[in-house]
């Protein structure tokens, strides 16, 4: 046990003490897999979040992406979840995000439930739509949550649409389409979409940026948590390395 604190509190203060930017906040997602009654047939297969791609794009605004461990939800009819492109999104995707809600409820944890389904709106031409936020309150009726079709997956032969996930999680902070191929939040019919992680700003091709007024927005959406800052971290650390070496001298 004493040796075990004495690398805990040693780790802590070297870990504040790193020169390494570290995020500000963290933006936590609940991933669920849609499968169908007999939990086969699973949207996201492989269970690819991009997790790197998005924390790259994300760091412009200080903010790390958290995924939870995966969930999954049972049911045939939510293998392709309709969205709709009404004035509101279709009962049917306001069914899938109060399934997510009953495990997992945004407005108490603000955790972000993401829905991958094998299709979307049944066909290869939407790959995915995310709620929150006040813009969206009254298409989503007052929904929170992303859902993501396989066909993110499969795009440029395999390569994936690597900053869906990103952008999705852009419009549950309340971000609004831009129509700049560059930035993030440009619709995908015109977004320039990066084939490697390397294309993404500040390298390469400077692909998906946000805008100073993108990172305010999104910093203010309610949904972030803020990462214990380094002072707190090494008063940690220092507190466990005080309390092994008291621990210590009692048993000598």
């Amino acid at each position: 046990m004493l040796k075990r604190l004495l690398l805990c509190g040693a780790a802590l203060v070297f870990t504040s003490a790193s020169p390494a930017l570290a995020a500000s906040f963290t933006l936590t997602v609940q991933p669920f897999q849609m499968c169908n009654d007999a939990g086969a047939g699973c949207g996201n297969a492989a269970m690819t979040l991009f997790e790197a791609e998005g924390d790259k794009i994300w760091s412009q605004a200080g903010i790390d992406l958290v995924f939870l461990p995966w969930l999954q939800i049972n049911n045939t009819a939510y293998l392709d979840i309709t969205v709709g492109s009404g004035s509101v999104i279709n009962a049917e995707a306001q069914a899938v995000m109060a399934a997510g809600t009953a495990v997992n409820d945004t407005a108490v944890t603000h955790v972000i439930n993401m829905f991958f389904a094998p299709t979307l709106d049944g066909s290869t031409s939407l790959f995915g739509n995310g709620c929150g936020g006040a813009v969206f309150s009254a298409f989503c009726n007052n929904q929170v949550g992303v859902v993501i079709g396989d066909n993110v997956f499969s795009y440029n032969g395999g390569v994936g649409r690597l900053d869906t996930i990103a952008h999705e999680l852009g419009h549950v902070l309340n971000l609004q389409h831009t129509a700049t191929p560059t930035d993030l939040m440009a619709s995908g019919s015109v977004r320039s979409i990066p084939d490697s992680i390397t294309e993404i700003f500040p390298d390469g091709a400077d692909l998906d940026q946000l805008s100073d007024a993108e990172i305010a927005t999104a910093l203010g959406s309610g949904y972030l948590q803020p990462v214990p800052e380094p002072a707190t971290l090494t008063l940690l650390g220092l507190g466990l390395l005080g309390g092994a070496l008291r621990h210590r001298r009692k048993v000598s």
